[in-house]
Formats: structure tokens, C-alpha cells, sequence
């Protein structure tokens, strides 16, 4: 499986696919349901070696990746300034990358992926996240808040699940609420 995307007129466009009969079984786009922030959503059942890759963009601001892939052994995440490699049997993990940059996610073997990508323009990025935060993103292009995660109150993928249940709704209330307090959870 490969799935490739970037950010075109501040929306998420899928560029090519592969090893996937329908693209629409395992993505879902939530373009401007919180004023301008997208999300992509990709649920997919991995048998084979699979890379979800990110191509730079020239619309500006970053990318909030937040995934858990159960059942899996070998995870990899590489881009122009980080590499990261995880063996674990659950992977957690949340990214911040600048959308200037390339980024991929390898995964080596069988597991269950549910990941939500969210795009944060940068006339968003000051409102939502702390300027220090900010300051290293633009720095070193690419954040590792994963450990992060371990002071959400649930797990990461019970936070995909309720978020991917909000977006599904046409006219959710508590989407903005409960994202805003997820990203203050995770960067403060």
C-alpha cells in the first residue's frame, strides 16, 4: 500500500495511491469543518509493508499527525531532518512537521492503522499552539510529541475514534472544543 498526499488551496489532495482497490475504503478528507484546519483520516488493515507519504507543500503551516497502529512490529517515520524508528506491538505516536518539508511513514509489517492527519494553516498556528513550540517547529521543522501522548487522559486511538465520530457529523458542536483541548493536552 502506498498513499501519497499533500496541500493544494489549503486542502488535502491525494496524488497517487497503490495496492488499494478504492482510495475511498481507506481515506477520508474533512476539508474547512473547523474554519480552514483539514483532516485526513486513513483506516486501513496493513498485510504488507505500507508508506503513507506527505509531499511538501507551498501552502503554509504544518502538520499535526497523530496515529496508533495496533498488531505492529517495525514503524518508521523519515523526512529531511528527523528519522525515527519504533518496534513496538502498539505504536502512538504525534508528529508537528512543517508543510515545507517531505515526510513518510513506513510500516514494516502487519498491523491496524487508524491515523488522522490535521492540517493547521499558518494564520491558525499562533492561536493554537505556544509561541515556544512554535519556535522550535520553525527551527527544527519536525516535533516528536509523542511523549506527550502519555499525559492525554486516553489513549490515542479512543482520541482518533471520537474525532473521526465528530468530523462524520455534518454539524458537530463539540469538535472545536475537543480538538483545542486535545492540542493544548499534547503542546503545553
Amino acid at each position: 500500500m502506498e498513499i501519497v498526499f499533500t496541500i493544494e488551496n489549503e486542502k488535502f489532495q491525494t496524488k497517487h495511491f497503490d495496492g488499494i482497490k478504492r482510495l475511498e475504503d481507506v481515506v477520508t478528507t474533512y476539508d474547512n469543518r473547523l474554519s480552514g484546519i483539514g483532516f485526513i483520516h486513513i483506516k486501513k488493515n496493513i498485510q504488507d509493508k505500507g508508506n503513507i507519504v506527505f509531499l511538501a507543500a507551498q501552502d503554509t503551516g504544518a502538520i499535526l499527525s497523530v496515529q496508533a497502529v495496533a498488531q505492529n512490529s517495525r514503524f518508521e517515520f523519515q523526512s529531511s531532518a528527523n528519522v525515527c524508528i519504533n518496534f513496538a506491538p502498539v505504536v502512538e505516536s504525534i508528529q508537528l512537521v512543517s508543510t515545507d518539508i517531505s515526510f513518510e511513514h513506513t510500516y514494516e509489517s502487519p498491523g491496524i492503522l487508524n491515523r488522522l492527519d490535521i492540517y493547521i494553516p499558518a494564520q491558525h498556528l499562533q492561536t493554537l499552539l505556544p509561541g515556544k513550540l512554535l519556535t522550535q517547529l520553525a527551527k527544527r521543522q519536525v516535533l516528536d510529541l509523542s511523549i506527550a501522548a502519555n499525559k492525554f487522559l486516553s489513549s490515542l486511538n479512543e482520541f482518533l475514534c471520537i474525532m473521526t465520530r465528530e468530523l462524520d457529523k455534518p454539524a458537530s458542536k463539540s469538535l472545536h472544543i475537543y480538538f483545542e483541548s486535545f492540542i493544548h493536552s499534547v503542546t503545553s
